[in-house]
């Protein structure tokens, strides 16, 4: 259970880093949290502290009941919930009408 506790607690670090590095080397001034990299690291670590505990936190006792543990399982699962907020995100914009990438757009 110590592994879990720990995971839960540096899993959103690498995540953060890369935003903080991110904004670091490109700050937007006057945006508030978007130019200090400290900031962001700490706003990022929240979201996704949030996020483990609605989602994450629940899947796994799921996943711990049902299936064997192994890690192609939890993999699996940390992928789906990472994709599924990425899916949300394009629906949304989609349904306001926003263009996509592969799709030419005219205003």
């Amino acid at each position: 259970m110590k592994r879990v506790g720990l995971a839960f607690l540096i899993a959103p670090f690498p995540a953060a880093l890369i935003q903080s590095i991110v904004v670091a080397l490109w700050s937007k001034e006057g945006m508030g949290v978007f130019e200090h990299p400290a900031s962001m690291f700490v706003a990022i670590c929240l979201l996704f502290y949030l996020v483990e505990l609605v989602l994450a936190l629940p899947l796994y006792f799921k996943l711990r009941k049902r299936l064997p543990r192994r890690m192609s399982t939890y993999g699996l699962a940390g992928t789906f919930l990472v994709i599924l907020p990425i899916i949300a995100g394009l629906g949304v914009s989609v349904g306001e009408g926003d263009c996509l990438p592969t799709r030419s757009c005219t205003i």
